[in-house]
């Protein structure tokens, strides 16, 4: 199998893996090493236990691989002193991964953190800390 296909697959394989399950380092390791994503993941973790990944889109390229998907949970963990809303949530992203050795090296994404913000029923809080920071 050429390596984009082989490289779409690890990343299929790599989001049924974790979806809705409770992601650890450890769980985590087999599919990672790029130290910065796996802290993402973590801390979302704490946000939306046992959170999904849909992948809708994915477009791949020798060792890298890019994602249009969903992100799917609900927000049940408190973290740096944001109480649990127990909100679900439903936002789209997209990242983009780098591949070697049947792990992911590097990544980057994008998301409407405002369209999460909302969805959290957070709203008025971002209001507030516009108003004190206004360059945020």
């Amino acid at each position: 199998m050429p390596g984009s296909e082989k490289n779409r697959q690890f990343i299929l394989e790599f989001y049924k893996a974790i979806n809705g399950i409770q992601k650890t380092k450890t769980s985590l390791a087999h599919f990672i090493s790029d130290q910065k994503l796996t802290t993402h993941l973590l801390f979302l973790e704490q946000l939306f236990p046992k959170f999904r990944l849909i992948p809708e889109e994915i477009t791949t390229e020798q060792d890298r691989v890019i994602v249009r998907a969903k992100l799917i949970g609900k927000h049940t963990g408190e973290v740096e002193g944001i109480a649990p809303t127990h909100k679900n949530v439903n936002t789209v992203f997209a990242t983009g991964y780098r591949i070697e050795k049947n792990k992911i090296v590097d990544h980057w994404f994008i998301t409407d953190q405002i369209e999460l913000i909302k969805q959290l029923g957070l709203a008025t809080l971002l209001d507030e800390i516009l108003q004190h920071n206004p360059d945020f």
